[in-house]
């Protein structure tokens, strides 16, 4: 829930490169909630509502967005990620859903 607290305080100041890394941490910690050895099998194995799947198989597309603002090397240019690049915060909702009620 820290993460999520973090997240969501990155985005309301518009840090949009923290929000980034964020979002793949939270997807990184999700899978053995859900039962899972990584996102990849959580996203495709587990049994997801119809549209939760869609909304999961988007933050699993979102992966390698993230991946790139964490690993490509620093440029004499500037950033063009914004917070607008971010996944729907519908999908990042429908996964913490999902993980709340494993919990409980």
């Amino acid at each position: 829930m820290q993460l999520v607290r973090e997240l969501n305080a990155c985005f309301r100041d518009g840090h949009a490169y923290a929000c980034h890394a964020l979002v793949r941490a939270i997807i990184d910690h999700v899978p053995p909630i859900l039962g899972c050895q990584s996102f990849e099998q959580a996203a495709s194995s587990y049994n997801w509502t119809k549209t939760d799947k869609k909304y999961v198989q988007r933050l699993l597309e979102f992966k390698v967005q993230a991946d790139d603002v964490m690993h490509r090397q620093t440029r004499t240019s500037r950033g063009v990620i914004t917070r607008h690049d971010l996944p729907n915060s519908g999908y990042m909702n429908a996964l913490l859903r999902e993980c709340i009620d494993r919990l409980q």
